[in-house]
């Protein structure tokens, strides 16, 4: 929901998110406006951007309004000064933004982009003060965050361990059991800065806490009491930090076309937990997966179809794996590569027979082609071999599908 009283204004700011977002806007020039709008299409409405001063109600009052419907509040306002941020803050908004140029949308944008990944991070809250804890959640949740409370370091420990999700903690340094400081230590022996942000918080006038809690691994230090735009734009800026630490990672590991794990992931990480299946002496089988005339694919309806059809066997193996933890790469063109962990042979067998009845029944809607194809598949069960090895074998397994009529399951064990 977009409300300003000047046409050129918002149209920009709409087209702008419209753009960059892939939201729609509904758009109004007054409270009234504003009013209409959200009497009609609440439910639809995922937050609201308002200016501070329009000519029909007194100053702010459309932000009191929209946030009385609990929707999360973006205020836009032509001047600034404490007084005005202060005032603004009071009426339980989200966010601010000055309007003075084009630059100042995009600023807009990226605080909007920010709220809706937002609606997705669970971010655990551990204070051991009623008060304060009420206060970050208010605040949180102004930000379409998801948070998590707890009290004390003990169970925040447990809530990651429930939530393997939560990528971000803000935490106290007084607290029972556990204070902030060993809590910080004992989430760095199993997460690293670049994956985990802390962020700090505390009354405690030490001077050398702030630094002490950095050297131990946290990210950020908020001295208490705090501002909403303080403790909002320190756990916003840790989060863009994690992400572009993320989006690294998976520029490395991830197959651009398909958003799989590639090979360089699939023998950097495959590799460890093969040798921890081995050493625990679980049951292991590498198959290799490869669409059959995958060349006639390409020369009858184009590359683009092509790249569908590659795409969809990344879907389908997902779809029929993930719920058994493998490691699952796109091996190089139309080759997929999969590890399976803790599955009797047979089990295992049955899995991919499964996936390979999935393929024949298939139907590849692209456009206005509709396309079936089939894929093959190679099996390889290790004895006391490498995983390269195990790949070889696989690799052979397959060959022997191909060479002997393709659309089959073809194993080392027969």
């Amino acid at each position: 929901l977009v409300i300003d009283d000047s046409k050129s204004v918002n149209l920009a700011l709409s087209s702008f998110i419209e753009e960059a977002c892939h939201l729609k806007v509904l758009s109004g020039f007054s409270l009234a406006d504003c009013e209409k709008i959200i009497e009609q299409h609440q439910e639809d409405i995922v937050l609201a951007i308002v200016d501070l001063n329009l000519p029909d109600c007194e100053e702010g009052d459309a932000a009191v309004y929209t946030v009385k419907y609990n929707i999360p509040t973006i205020v836009l306002t032509g001047n600034y000064s404490d007084e005005i941020r202060d005032s603004i803050y009071r009426k339980k908004v989200s966010d601010y933004f000055l309007k003075e140029n084009a630059n100042s949308f995009e600023l807009v944008v990226q605080g909007i982009t920010r709220m809706l990944k937002n609606r997705q991070t669970k971010v655990l809250v551990c204070d051991n003060t009623k008060v304060y804890r009420r206060t970050i959640v208010d605040i949180l949740k102004r930000q379409m965050f998801d948070p998590i409370v707890v009290d004390n370091g003990i169970d925040a420990l447990k809530k990651l361990k429930e939530h393997p999700e939560i990528n971000i903690v803000v935490t106290d340094y007084n607290l029972p059991l556990m204070d902030g400081l060993e809590l910080t230590r004992e989430i760095r022996k199993t997460y690293k800065k670049d994956e985990f942000g802390i962020v700090v918080t505390s009354d405690n006038d030490g001077k050398n806490i702030p630094a002490k809690f950095l050297k131990f691994g946290a990210n950020d230090f908020v001295k208490k009491p705090f501002s909403q735009e303080e403790l909002t734009s320190r756990i916003n800026s840790n989060l863009e930090i994690l992400d572009l630490f993320q989006e690294s990672k998976d520029r490395a590991n991830k197959d651009f076309m398909t958003g799989m794990f590639n090979r360089r992931y699939f023998f950097d990480e495959g590799s460890a937990k093969f040798v921890e299946a081995r050493h625990k002496k679980e049951d292991l089988c590498v198959a290799m997966f490869d669409i059959d005339k995958f060349k006639s694919i390409n020369d009858t309806y184009g590359h683009d179809v092509g790249d569908e059809a590659i795409k969809e066997v990344g879907k389908i193996l997902e779809r029929n794996l993930q719920e058994l933890n493998p490691v699952i790469s796109r091996f190089g063109g139309e080759e997929f590569c999969v590890i399976l962990f803790g599955q009797q042979k047979q089990k295992a067998l049955d899995f991919f027979e499964t996936i390979r009845k999935d393929f024949e029944s298939n139907t590849l809607q692209v456009g206005s082609v509709s396309l079936k194809y089939t894929i093959s598949i190679g099996v390889f069960f290790p004895d006391d071999t490498t995983l390269e090895e195990a790949v070889k074998g696989a690799d052979q397994c397959l060959y022997k599908a191909k060479e002997t009529g393709r659309n089959k399951v073809v194993s080392n064990i027969g």
